[in-house]
């Protein structure tokens, strides 16, 4: 039996203090990647190697609102050009 404020995402069984903990990590890796890019742009898994993280972990860091992640299809680039990221002052 689940408790009231128990979150179901995706198939997985969460609970309020996991989810608060999954939004404390996405807004630490946003902030991180923040200072790293500035106003610049970077390339996706180079931005993850400087950080020391796996580059899919900053999908995590787009649910914060302030990083843009942006596939080549979406830009109409070469397939080869990879992902970037961009990040955004909060509002």
């Amino acid at each position: 039996m689940r408790r009231l404020g128990d979150v179901t995402m995706a198939g997985f069984d969460m609970t309020r203090e996991q989810v608060l903990a999954f939004r404390r990590r996405a807004e630490d890796l946003a902030a991180r990647l923040r200072e790293l890019l500035g106003d610049t742009r970077m390339n996706y898994e180079e931005a993850g190697t400087v950080l020391g993280v796996h580059p899919n972990r900053l999908r995590y860091a787009a649910a914060t609102g302030t990083v843009l992640i942006r596939c080549p299809a979406s830009t109409g680039r070469s397939p080869s050009a990879g992902r970037t990221n961009r990040t955004f002052p909060k509002r």
